[in-house]
């Protein structure tokens, strides 16, 4: 007699498809799954018989075995088990504990204790790739009366019913003490049942699990090799390299051995051997007891640890209704923890005993190394002096850098950075602090090395700190200023004149953070419409004020010839064109944005002086 499924099947199977599952290929993944699980229950019950807890087994489970047969053409796909079996009771109630609660470990999460209600969720994944379930089974074990169940067959249909009969005894007795799966697959779906992928899969998910997985296609494989990830790190690492470079695509830098006791995790964190894109996150493969969970869980490493993909197998982490990403608990809180400090040890223990491998690892991973030593202060004394930065003298280690001068200047910004680097005295370069975690890095120097200090320099301090001109050259220094300020009308722009290296640099044009401000305040209220630009437009005044007391500056360097010839050009259409473009250039040259009256400037000194270069003011074609 058909039965009525507990649960809404239609709407399960969409749930499973579109919403937990990535992919029908998880099925395979959940067959295994509930296959280990029916041979756990088997060696459980086992355990309970021997201590007379329990009757005894009909008989006992001594070579698990599992097995996998791809369809063929007229034959169905079979998954078997020679675990503990169902009895009509328990095949009966598959579905019926869907959505049940399974037995909790209060600190760490569930494990799949409950199989019956796990083998029911996993069984449903089935359904997206067959339209019918058919399972047969039989016992191991012995009923309260002392006799021996039936074996079963269990029939459930995508329709939402199920039919469970037990086999007379001649059929009972001829099967063997396990479970086994099969399917015919979904119109169209033949493939994700056939050999091909069926193989791909059972590698995928089986290649290191602890029991013996055979595929039974053209030729019988046996999965179930010892994982190299877990293989205790000695002298010789070959193994654990070669596994490294085959996940990698090339031999990492080093293999870090990795063990959370506390959540039964352990594996190895293989160092990148080259640097990993911008923002990439740090990600691990995961096996659940050495089956595959995912090729890429998020939040077990720590993020500064994105120079490493780890490797790892858990027993107690706590997996997703998916069963392809873990739980944000306070089990995975403190294994991502205890991974951080077995890769910090390492760091630590590179840089102080081992020059080659700690110069190697930080030329590839700087910058995930900047992130790291921000988070750990022990690592601070040996590791922030061997970061490089970028200086105006070049790229330094902060040591080759502390070599020069003990005290550390730096520029908060990349835009100051790029106002001054060019200006700057060679015997005392200013760093460029305008990457994460540079500047934080810096000022924690001074407090690891005695004498050293850091400090952020002031773009206005480092102009007054510029060359004067030679005093014989004063008045007309003087009269460049005013001449050039007037000819610019700039409101935001003064224009000063000294002397500095490099001598064919023209000029410098440098904003502070109140000028550039100002001049968004401006950009804001221009393009600004309905009631917001009125509210912008009373307050114009206001703003005005506070920026005056800050202005951009054009500084143009008396040591450069054309700065000094343009002092003596006393045509004003030549001396105004030739400031802008010399205006723009020293913008463009600090990567300042052009604002739109820049470039009609420029464009128009552009025209002006190639009309006068060439001395000519009318242009009169050929005619073809």
């Amino acid at each position: 007699m058909s039965r009525p499924f507990q649960v809404d099947l239609t709407g399960v199977i969409e749930l499973l498809s579109r919403h937990i599952y990535s992919s029908p290929r998880v099925y395979l993944r959940e067959l295994i799954q509930n296959g280990v699980d029916a041979i756990r229950a088997a060696h459980k019950a086992q355990l309970d018989a021997e201590a007379g807890t329990t009757p005894a087994l009909a008989e006992r489970l001594d070579t698990p075995r599992l097995t996998v047969t791809p369809a063929t053409p007229g034959k169905p796909f079979t998954f078997s088990d020679n675990g503990v079996g169902l009895t009509a009771d328990e095949a009966a109630e598959l579905l019926a504990t869907v959505g049940r609660s399974s037995k909790r470990d209060p600190e760490l999460g569930f494990k799949r204790d409950d199989y019956l209600g796990q083998f029911g969720i996993g069984l449903l994944s089935c359904f997206m790739v067959a339209p019918d379930i058919v399972i047969t089974s039989r016992s191991r074990r012995t009923l309260e009366d002392g006799s021996r169940p039936a074996a079963i067959e269990w029939v459930g249909r995508i329709d939402g019913t199920f039919t469970v009969t037990e086999l007379p005894a001649d059929q009972s007795d001829a099967l063997p003490y396990g479970t086994t799966v099969r399917l015919t697959a979904n119109h169209g779906e033949d493939s994700l049942l056939g050999e091909d992928i069926v193989a791909e899969l059972a590698r995928t998910f089986a290649e290191f699990l602890p029991i013996p997985l055979e595929v039974r296609g053209e030729s019988v494989v046996v999965l179930g090799r010892d994982a190299p990830f877990l293989t205790p790190l000695r002298e010789d690492r070959s193994e654990v390299l070669e596994y490294g470079a085959e996940l990698i695509g090339q031999e990492p830098l080093a293999a870090i051995p990795l063990n959370v006791p506390g959540t039964g995790t352990s594996g190895v964190a293989y160092v990148l051997p080259y640097a990993p894109p911008p923002g990439a996150a740090a990600t691990a493969r995961v096996y659940l007891s050495r089956m595959l969970l995912s090729e890429k869980i998020p939040d077990l490493l720590p993020a500064w640890a994105s120079f490493a993909h780890a490797v790892v197998s858990t027993d107690y982490l706590t997996p997703t209704a998916s069963r392809e990403q873990l739980i944000a608990n306070e089990g995975l809180q403190d294994t991502q923890e205890g991974i951080g400090r077995a890769i910090t040890a390492w760091v630590k223990d590179q840089a102080e005993n081992d020059p080659h491998a700690i110069s190697e690892l930080v030329a590839v991973h700087h910058l995930s190394l900047r992130q790291m030593a921000s988070h750990y202060d022990e690592l601070g004394a040996v590791l922030i002096p061997m970061l490089p930065v970028e200086t105006s003298a070049g790229y330094l280690s902060i040591e080759e850098y502390l070599a020069i001068t003990p005290h550390i200047r730096y520029a908060q910004t990349l835009d100051e950075y790029r106002q001054v680097a060019s200006i700057v005295s060679p015997d005392r370069p200013v760093v460029n602090a305008g990457y994460t975690f540079v500047e934080e890095l810096l000022l924690r120097m001074p407090a690891l090395r005695e004498g050293v200090t850091a400090e952020r320099i002031a773009i206005n301090d480092e102009l007054r700190n510029l060359g004067p001109v030679p005093f014989d050259d004063s008045q007309r220094v003087g009269f460049l200023e005013k001449r050039a300020t007037t000819a610019l009308d700039n409101k935001y722009l003064q224009v000063i004149v000294r002397s500095f290296e490099p001598d064919n640099l023209p000029g410098l044009y440098v904003a502070d953070p109140d000028v550039i401000a100002w001049i968004e305040r401006d950009k804001a209220r221009e393009t600004a419409a309905g009631p917001w630009a009125d509210i912008l437009a009373q307050t114009q005044d206001v703003f005005d004020n506070l920026g005056r007391g800050s202005k951009a500056q054009l500084c143009l360097n008396w040591s450069n010839r054309a700065v000094r010839s343009l002092a003596a050009v006393d045509d004003s259409v030549v001396f105004t064109r030739s400031l802008r473009l010399l205006y723009a250039q020293s913008k463009l040259s600090g990567h300042h944005p052009l604002t739109a009256a820049d470039r009609t400037m420029l464009t128009e000194a552009l025209d002006d002086l190639i009309t006068l270069s060439i001395g000519v003011s009318d242009f009169n074609f050929p005619e073809n």
